[in-house]
């Protein structure tokens, strides 16, 4: 047997891609997870740097090429002026809220950030948060679309 014959081939169709709810449940883990790397890393007085790939150019030549640069991460805790952290927890650039009026979390340190992290990454896992993240969601979407009309609008004259 060689080239093809020697292939297993089956007869199916390509599924679609996952539900949105699932897609921002995992970019939100996703993103929990950094912070819970990052925590830790602060806790043991090491650095947390996570990699991703730049596109570029070479201005001489015009050749493009893939690089691993550091990718940058801020924390989603802060050291209030009692003493005490608070932790928020970001959906992009916005802050999601937890409850109505309400958008921190208090903790008492990393140890507690850290397991506090955990917490609502489960929450996240099992859909607790989707009509928080669905609401963020729809505020970023009518940003893009603003965006658009506008550039829209400004071709047109």
């Amino acid at each position: 047997m060689s080239g093809i014959s020697a292939l297993k081939l089956v007869a199916t169709k390509r599924q679609p891609s996952a539900d949105p709810k699932v897609h921002r449940r995992r970019k939100l883990v996703s993103k929990i997870g950094e912070q819970i790397q990052f925590a830790k890393a602060r806790k043991e007085g090491t650095t947390f740097a996570p990699m991703r790939f730049k596109t570029i150019a070479d201005q001489e030549t015009g050749a493009r090429r893939t690089v691993e640069l550091p990718k940058r991460v801020r924390p989603w805790w802060w050291l209030g002026d009692d003493g005490k952290t608070y932790l928020c927890i970001k959906y992009g650039a916005k802050t999601l809220e937890l409850q109505k009026g309400k958008n921190a979390i208090e903790a008492q340190g990393l140890d507690e950030v850290i397991a506090t992290l955990e917490v609502v990454m489960q929450a996240v896992d099992r859909g607790d948060l989707d009509a928080q993240i669905e609401t963020l969601s729809g505020y970023v979407k009518r940003g893009f679309k603003r965006e658009t009309l506008s550039l829209r609008k400004s071709a047109s004259v």
